[in-house]
């Protein structure tokens, strides 16, 4: 995910701060990374193939925060693409629609291929791709 993580858990703590509310994050992993073999043919990739030849340890294909504040019932999603190889942000990557320039408070170059491609959503909108994200009480979006 590049170097866009710690900018959003920096932007996270310093909105947090000057707001001067208390914020619920969670996060998650999503799908498995990929990348072409010789012949050209995406394959898995994990972390560690066992003595007998089983993929174990599997590297994600995204990462994924919720920055939820309870008391206002406003949550952010944000999403990052853990493959420096892609050039473009390409639809299987998309779990939710991108709502980035709704969010004024994250400063984030989230089309950069080098820090890492990365995109916002809205909780409702996630929550239909990641059914096993917690359910919250979001009436808007943390902006």
């Amino acid at each position: 995910m590049g170097e866009q993580p710690s900018s959003v858990g920096t932007r996270t703590k310093k909105y947090a701060r000057d707001k001067s509310v208390d914020l619920v994050v969670y996060t998650g992993t999503y799908g498995i990374t990929t990348l072409p073999n010789a012949r050209g043919v995406e394959k898995e990739l994990y972390l560690y193939v066992d003595e007998n030849n089983n993929n174990a340890m599997p590297i994600p294909k995204l990462f994924w925060k919720v920055v939820y504040n309870p008391l206002s019932q406003a949550a952010t999603v944000f999403i990052g693409v853990n493959n420096p190889y892609i050039t473009s942000l390409k639809n299987d990557y998309q779990l939710c629609s991108d709502v980035s320039s709704k969010v004024s408070w994250l400063t984030w170059d989230k089309s950069s291929q080098k820090k890492g491609f990365s995109y916002a959503c809205e909780f409702a909108d996630f929550r239909k791709s990641v059914p096993a994200m917690p359910a919250l009480t979001v009436k808007s979006l943390l902006v």
